[in-house]
């Protein structure tokens, strides 16, 4: 198999294979970083992820604060090397409909958020918000799409904020349906 450049997804072990076959097979390879993998980098482990970021050619993050992440964990010297690429939307996949327009009654506001519920992805402080503007004239729902780690916490925050009658967090839904 002839191929130009390895792209890696995760620090160990993908990205310390993908540095050991960049030099076994003299290719360049980028490092795909993702803040749940940072923020649980183990310390005895430094020595691998140190040998993944000084032999990576780049290291792709997908925000300036994951950038920051990447930095305050890995130390300046990596800081050249990052490029930011944000999250794509395949808008062939994803696109307005036209049929819907937006309605002027403002005493009503639907709004939906879709990821992974981690930590890093604050859906609790989205909730405490939602939750606190609630107290307002107008009546704000929230459609929490997706599965994590942090779903049981989220269900237990909804629930202790007496918010499930307009916080719904409804699990992983399929791109065709979303």
């Amino acid at each position: 198999i002839k191929f130009n450049i390895i792209h890696s997804h995760g620090l160990y072990p993908c990205g310390y294979v993908s540095a050991k076959l960049s030099k076994y097979f003299n290719i360049s390879f980028v490092q795909h970083l993702h803040d749940s993998e940072i923020n649980i980098a183990k310390k005895w482990m430094k020595d691998y992820y140190n040998y993944i970021i000084e032999t990576a050619r780049s290291l792709i993050a997908v925000s300036k604060k994951q950038k920051n992440i990447i930095l305050n964990n890995f130390g300046n010297y990596s800081s050249k090397k990052i490029k930011i690429i944000y999250n794509g939307v395949d808008l062939k996949q994803f696109k307005h409909n036209k049929g819907y327009s937006l309605s002027h009654n403002y005493d009503k506001v639907n709004i939906v958020s879709v990821g992974n519920l981690i930590k890093g992805k604050r859906f609790d402080l989205l909730i405490r918000a939602i939750s606190k503007l609630n107290n307002q004239k107008i009546k704000y729902y929230l459609t929490i799409i997706g599965d994590g780690l942090e779903k049981k916490s989220l269900l237990n925050l909804t629930n202790n904020l007496n918010a499930k009658s307009y916080i719904k967090l409804i699990g992983p839904v399929v791109n065709e349906k979303l």
